[in-house]
């Protein structure tokens, strides 16, 4: 079967939760012996191009332009058109809105013959007032799609887009291939360790507005925990001023790192922290990383995907959404109690054995694919 992935962005321009959902299907389409190529746009080009990631086969268009987080580009549309008629089936990823005009630009012919699912990975929270001016070709091609795939059942039956299409909509939590990570290792874990410690609260992201890490540095003021931050992205100069500014000198930054500084960081840590704060953290696939690692997950109780990951009690502790002090009660409580930490982190491990592993994700998104033409 020939899959047809479309995102607004991918390995290597930036790396983070959705992009590695991208990569993860892709891989397990390969290993399911069907074949996959990825479409994106990427501001570092002039002319279309191929590369090959990981085995896959990424055909990148050159962005002209972002407004509001959605990048576009002009030279590339019959290029797409060509990759449709190519594919058995187009699976695009929401939200990008210029996608919606990808897909009109099809032919009627081509998009009665092709097949087109789309995984629903957040409702769009910031743009209020475009979203309204967005509702109608939204609609229309959340319409045209045979398949919506949301990430948990918490997020389908609390999204209020979706609400008009559960006719159409399958839940398909995300994976995790642990073999895509490299293995610890030792040198690289012993520099790390020297570098910032262990035993610290890491979060690993894009650093990005909803991402709550103001709260986070609010939380970690005069408090004998140790905090470290992992990633880039827009928010990176506000919150280092901030650092500066509360003098938090148990709050460390540390840019983006690779997959092996990740793993290394993973194994120093005491927990993984989330505390988003806005529905578009839908799941939070750095989770599932920690779930894997063993690790006690700390999340904000949005009504998300990231809920159903992290069960309270469980795995880790809910906190709740945009409050300092319940998300520094949290971390105080999992740092001063390390017969809980333990606990939580067995649980960690038996609920990422159970629910995440990456084939089960693969497995159901082929039946899905399948079921398309059934």
């Amino acid at each position: 079967m020939k899959i047809l992935q479309v995102y607004r962005t991918f390995f290597p321009d930036t790396q983070g939760g959705a992009e590695e959902v991208v990569r993860q299907i892709a891989k397990g389409i390969i290993r399911s012996n069907g074949e996959c190529r990825i479409i994106v746009p990427s501001k570092y080009i002039k002319d279309i191009d191929i590369i090959v990631v990981d085995g896959i086969e990424v055909i990148r268009f050159p962005e002209v332009i972002e407004i509001a987080s959605c990048n576009m580009f002009v030279k590339g549309f019959s290029k797409f058109r060509e990759l449709v008629n190519w594919a058995d089936v187009v699976h695009y990823h929401y939200p990008w809105p210029f996608q919606d005009v990808m897909h009109a630009s099809l032919p009627k012919r081509l998009r009665v013959k092709k097949k087109f699912i789309v995984t629903y990975h957040s409702d769009i929270v910031k743009q209020k007032f475009l979203v309204k001016l967005y509702a109608p070709l939204m609609q229309w091609f959340l319409g045209q799609m045979d398949l919506i795939v949301a990430s948990s059942s918490n997020y389908s039956q609390s999204s209020l887009v979706l609400r008009s299409y559960l006719n159409k909509v399958k839940v398909i939590p995300f994976g995790l291939d642990e073999s895509t990570l490299p293995n610890l290792c030792p040198i690289n874990r012993a520099e790390w360790q020297e570098r910032v410690g262990e035993g610290f609260f890491f979060f690993i992201g894009v650093l990005r507005y909803y991402k709550g890490l103001h709260i986070l540095l609010q939380a970690a003021e005069k408090q004998n925990f140790k905090v470290v931050i992992a990633g880039a992205g827009h928010e990176r100069v506000a919150l280092e001023a901030m650092i500066d500014q509360l003098n938090l000198t148990n709050v460390v930054m540390v840019g983006r790192v690779s997959d092996l500084d990740k793993v290394s960081l993973l194994d120093l840590s005491k927990a993984v922290v989330m505390p988003s704060f806005l529905r578009s953290e839908a799941f939070g696939i750095t989770l599932l990383e920690g779930l894997a690692a063993s690790k006690p997950l700390v999340t904000a109780d949005i009504g998300s995907g990231m809920s159903f990951v992290n069960k309270n009690g469980n795995t880790g502790l809910w906190v709740t959404p945009e409050s300092v002090s319940s998300l520094r009660n949290a971390l105080n409580k999992l740092d001063s109690n390390s017969l809980l930490c333990l606990e939580f982190s067995r649980n960690a491990r038996k609920r990422f054995e159970c629910e995440f592993g990456s084939s089960l994700m693969t497995s159901r998104y082929m039946d899905a694919y399948h079921s398309l033409f059934h």
